[in-house]
């Protein structure tokens, strides 16, 4: 599938497309998603006021939480969180 995830830090998240999963703890953000480079894009196209970015690949264990816990965001996300 190969899943890459994106951390971040950022007061609240908009909808987002492409993401297979997501986490909060308090306002860092994780992200796993098949296409960084886009979500990235989507992330400063919307003006999401974002820091300390990091992009690395889902290890085997987080692709498959995500194939079978992602259903729900597998369109998209809207945690609209503040």
């Amino acid at each position: 599938m190969g899943l890459k995830q994106l951390r971040l830090r950022a007061s609240s998240l908009p909808h987002l497309t492409g993401v297979a999963r997501l986490e909060q703890s308090g306002d860092t953000f994780t992200l796993h998603t098949p296409d960084a480079d886009a979500l990235v894009r989507e992330l400063v196209r919307k003006e999401v006021d974002f820091s300390g970015l990091e992009v690395r690949p889902s290890s085997l264990e987080e692709a498959f939480l995500s194939l079978t816990k992602g259903a729900p965001h597998e369109t998209g996300l809207s945690p609209h969180q503040s």
